[in-house]
């Protein structure tokens, strides 16, 4: 059995899918693995992840493409140890990361995360994230506002994302998978250290801004993700939001967070 498994979809990578593989090798001890799915690339990814020779690379392919959920939930059927960590195809793993996450894993159980440097896409360092570190901590009321974790520092309890049934074909797989955890109560951490350079590109689907909002507001228009803030915001305040969706009531989450007493909950003014 693997000491840690870490997940990484890619699609069209070539670009920088070698450097994020070769970082996170060499940041992984000899027990581990990296479980890389190609989904459905027309670029060189494939040829690029065939080139590198380490007996921890497991390599999937797809020739069409299915979608991040479906991979990662592929990948985690695959893997082989109790932790799982995700990565990003066009990241820079840091090296210290797994030893460093591991041991809070190892203490707090449950799923951890770390800060970034933020880099160009020719991986120039612009700046840092910073969160203080927290540790076996509830985010509910944070996780109602916004997403605050980035999905390729994560290490998890392989058992925990299990418990919920792994990744939902949504928008934000990463974001509706932190709801559901967060309401069977499984306990978060965050480290101070960065764990990873994450590169910032065009081609990105987030590289603006306006593109960031656009995206959240496609996210809330989708029932799965709905639903799930809808569990959290009823089990964080008592509130019957899950209840009304569920029994087909159309209204959007911006509705739900203009009633009177979630806003009186939450302390927000309306």
């Amino acid at each position: 059995m693997a000491s840690v498994s870490v997940l990484m979809p890619v699609k069209n990578g070539g670009t920088f899918v070698r450097r994020a593989v070769v970082s996170t090798l060499r940041a992984l001890p000899d027990s581990a693995e990296l479980l890389v799915m190609d989904d459905g690339s027309t670029d060189t990814t494939r040829a690029t992840l065939a080139s590198i020779n380490d007996p921890r690379l497991r390599l999937f392919f797809r020739n069409t493409s299915r979608g991040v959920a479906t991979a990662l939930n592929s990948l985690l059927e695959e893997s082989s140890s109790d932790s799982v960590a995700r990565m990003d195809a066009d990241d820079v793993c840091l090296p210290w990361r797994f030893s460093l996450q591991s041991r809070v894993l190892e203490d707090h159980g449950g799923i951890a995360f770390g800060n970034v440097i933020y880099c160009t896409g020719k991986g120039v360092p612009l700046r840092p994230t910073f969160r203080r570190p927290q540790r076996a901590y509830s985010p509910n009321r944070e996780l109602l506002d916004r997403n605050p974790f980035v999905h390729p520092t994560m290490i998890a309890q392989r058992s925990v994302i299990e418990s919920v049934g792994g990744y939902q074909g949504v928008g934000a797989e990463d974001y509706d998978l932190w709801l559901r955890l967060a309401t069977v109560n499984v306990p978060f951490s965050v480290v101070t250290t960065p764990v990873l350079m994450y590169r910032q590109h065009a081609n990105q689907v987030t590289a603006t801004k306006q593109a960031r909002s656009e995206l959240r507001s496609k996210w809330f228009a989708e029932e799965l993700l709905v639903k799930s803030w809808a569990r959290l915001a009823d089990k964080e305040y008592g509130l019957a939001f899950h209840d009304e969706l569920v029994s087909g009531i159309p209204r959007t989450i911006d509705e739900f967070k203009l009633r009177s007493d979630f806003a009186e909950s939450t302390g927000r003014n309306t």
